[in-house]
């Protein structure tokens, strides 16, 4: 609950922001809100009624008289307007977009991509060894496919709680190498 609220917060704020700001070279004034909203709306639904279905860019560009570039605005203020604003629109004058500032909690770091390779190579060369039994092998190739446990428990046709038992006896059997190369 607390997540929906803040996230929802922080949705506003970026909105806010946004909005206050050019999106890419598109300055979104009042006058083009309250003006040409109306007859921008005004004219997809007469040609959205003549032609029996959705009209082009290019279709209500000719209609109202406007190039496609002004339309384009019209959609991007419309669009903002409703609270949906792009996070790749480049934010004036910096140029960078608001993905670029808002910190994914999914994205690894490049230190943990780099221990990650590391950990896939060294256990690439483990699996080279007799160290793990065909099925062990087969499971830690899934595991560093990025398959998932009931994916892995599939395709091996088998269930999930062997492919738990294998994942526990692979760590069991690297923790045991390992601890004999430290001695």
């Amino acid at each position: 609950l607390a997540g929906n609220y803040l996230e929802g917060k922080i949705r506003s704020e970026i909105r806010d922001k946004l909005s206050s700001y050019k999106l890419g070279r598109l300055q979104i004034s009042k006058k083009l809100m309250l003006s040409e909203i109306p007859k921008y709306n005004q004219a997809k639904g007469k040609l959205s009624e003549k032609l029996g279905r959705e009209p082009t860019l290019e279709e209500i560009a000719q209609e109202l008289g406007w190039n496609e570039r002004k339309i384009k605005r019209i959609i991007s203020a419309i669009l903002t307007q409703r609270g949906y604003i792009s996070l790749d629109a480049p934010i004036e004058p910096s140029g960078i977009s608001a993905k670029n500032i808002i910190p994914d909690p999914n994205a690894i770091s490049v230190e943990e991509t780099v221990i990650l390779a590391d950990l896939k190579e060294k256990l690439l060369k483990m699996m080279k060894e007799d160290l793990f039994t065909e099925k062990q092998k087969e499971v830690l190739e899934g595991i560093l496919a990025g398959k998932r446990t009931t994916e892995i428990a599939e395709e091996m046709g088998v269930s999930s709680q062997v492919i738990s038992t294998h994942k526990r006896n692979i760590i069991a059997s690297i923790i045991k190498k390992l601890h004999i190369q430290k001695d």
